[in-house]
């Protein structure tokens, strides 16, 4: 009986983590740069003991317990806006920012503006790890698909470059761990 009604609260653990994921999958479906996530489960099993011993080993089912929860990292519905900082990442890579602690972080989230100080920086007001300032008299700001920030300077007949955006790519996108607001981290 007892065992019954562990395997019943391991399912029912597994299900709400599962109903969490799906939830936040649908809350955040229209949010720029946001990437689904899904709970992989496996099977607990005990070994039975077998009473032949040429028999072959029978196993228990014990219930489910989440192995991982992973991203899908795979590219979005693109979406036109009249903001000519918003970029899109057509296949791998990710911008690489400073966090507020200083450390470095990881989006898909081509949501940028410019800051008090002239920064390019996200709309949470992180700056790209390697900054980007754009000048006060700066007109006709434009980045090109190959991250080239360029713009028309005042006195200049001829644009200016003033940066290049460089995406970071990882060998395993699936071992970066979520800190929240489409920001990853680098796992070990």
């Amino acid at each position: 009986m007892i065992d019954a009604l562990y395997i019943s609260a391991s399912g029912l653990r597994s299900e709400q983590k599962q109903i969490d994921v799906i939830s936040n999958n649908v809350a955040n479906m229209h949010t720029p740069g946001f990437k689904r996530g899904r709970v992989n489960f496996v099977d607990v099993a005990t070994a039975g003991v077998a009473a032949d011993l040429g028999a072959p080993m029978e196993s228990n089912g014990n219930g489910t317990r989440i192995h991982s929860t992973t991203t899908f990292f795979s590219g979005g519905d693109l979406r036109a806006t009249q903001n000519p900082l918003d970029l899109a990442i057509e296949g791998a890579g990710f911008f690489e920012l400073e966090a507020e602690n200083g450390g470095v972080v990881y989006s898909r989230d081509g949501q940028f503006r410019i800051d008090a100080e002239g920064y390019l920086v996200t709309v949470q007001g992180l700056r790209l790890s390697q900054p980007i300032q754009i000048p006060t008299d700066a007109t006709l700001v434009r980045i090109a698909q190959n991250g080239e920030v360029t713009a028309l300077l005042a006195g200049d007949s001829e644009r200016s470059v003033l940066g290049n955006i460089e995406l970071t790519t990882f060998a395993a996108e699936d071992m970066l761990v979520s800190v929240g607001d489409n920001r990853y981290t680098a796992s070990d």
